[in-house]
């Protein structure tokens, strides 16, 4: 692309603040293509001195960066490393000189909005976790997301991440039989959805949805709705709690596990355009989970450093690969890190506080 193409174009001034630059300087690199060549050529040393620019904390630190015994397609990251993406990413904050700071600044589609501080989201994330322990739940089990774009998601995330429960993000777009194929294969014994989704200005009736595709999902013990919109839904008393009441009266507090850096995150499904959705190949664990979004925003310039948390933008919606992790800031320095939070940040919004925790 010539240089008249370019619609903007960083001044020097901008990349010497940017994050990226600084990891490049610490490691005595000058270009980029050096830098990718480094990360090609040198993986374990250069994801080992990832983790030390990130200020990742271990409850128990790895013995060896990656191990590729079984094959590259078998790689074990961060071998015998013990870690939790919630602490890292939100209770050390939360309990910390950035307690008070914004970890999520969340815009709806009607213009309504929510502000949540890290020590804010702390609560709400403890309560939750508390409540999922109350439902039997526990470190291995699966919990899936059909929720609109809102806050929640967030909570659902870190609460999770905080007992070892994995997660299953399912976009809020898909009908009930791509729900239902997503549930009966990950064995989710938990689905957390919404009264009603809105998009363009439309109520959609995703209780309802949820419903149909429950029908056939065996494990399935439970599904939390969020009272997000308000009016008639369906219910079955036996199987359906509302959130508010989930939640209510749980303690404010609660300790994430130390968990193996090869336990598993997430399950992401791929779309299921070509055959039938495949999430047994779309596993994160938390040690790839962690690096994966310091990866992602390392390209846009976002530092994961206790020092300033930051707010991330807009991301992916929460099927995808790159929602769960927050995309992009104003550099590192900058004296007031910007959100734009919009409504289908959501999933995004998640993990954003990644990032901000990680400031």
């Amino acid at each position: 692309m010539s240089e008249a193409q370019w619609i903007w174009k960083p001044g020097q001034e901008f990349i010497e603040r940017t994050n990226v630059f600084r990891f490049m300087t610490h490691l005595g690199i000058e270009s980029r293509e050096e830098f990718l060549r480094f990360s090609r050529d040198d993986p374990e040393s250069f994801y080992d001195a990832l983790v030390n620019e990130m200020g990742a904390e271990w409850s128990e630190p790895y013995a060896q960066v990656l191990d590729t015994s079984r094959g590259v397609e078998w790689a074990r990251w961060f071998v015998g490393g013990k870690l939790n993406i919630a602490w890292n990413c939100l209770d050390r904050h939360a309990q910390g000189a950035a307690a008070s700071r914004l970890a999520i600044v969340w815009e709806g589609e009607d213009g309504s909005s929510r502000k949540l501080t890290f020590a804010e989201l702390y609560t709400e994330v403890s309560r939750l976790a508390h409540a999922l322990e109350s439902l039997g739940l526990q470190k291995g089990d699966r919990v899936a997301l059909y929720m609109p774009m809102v806050p929640e998601v967030v909570v659902i995330l870190y609460a999770c991440f905080k007992l070892g429960i994995i997660v299953v993000p399912i976009f809020s777009g898909f009908g009930p039989r791509a729900v239902a194929t997503r549930l009966e294969d990950s064995g989710s014994r938990v689905l957390f959805t919404a009264d009603f989704l809105e998009r363009r200005g439309k109520l959609l009736p995703l209780k309802e949805k949820a419903d149909q595709a429950c029908q056939n999902a065996a494990a399935l013990e439970k599904v939390v709705a969020l009272r997000y919109k308000g009016g008639e839904v369906p219910w079955n008393t036996a199987r359906d709690v509302w959130w508010h009441d989930l939640v209510k009266n749980r303690p404010a507090e609660r300790e994430s596990l130390p968990l193996d850096s090869e336990d598993r995150a997430l399950i992401l499904y791929t779309s299921g355009t070509t055959g039938k959705p495949k999430g047994a190949g779309s596993l994160d664990h938390h040690g790839e989970s962690l690096l994966r979004g310091y990866g992602l925003s390392v390209r846009r310039r976002v530092r994961l450093s206790p020092a300033r948390p930051p707010l991330g933008d807009a991301c992916a919606p929460p099927n995808h690969d790159a929602g769960h992790f927050p995309h992009g800031n104003s550099p590192a320095d900058a004296e007031e890190p910007r959100l734009a939070a919009a409504a289908r940040s959501h999933f995004a919004a998640a993990a954003r506080l990644d990032r901000r925790a990680l400031g």
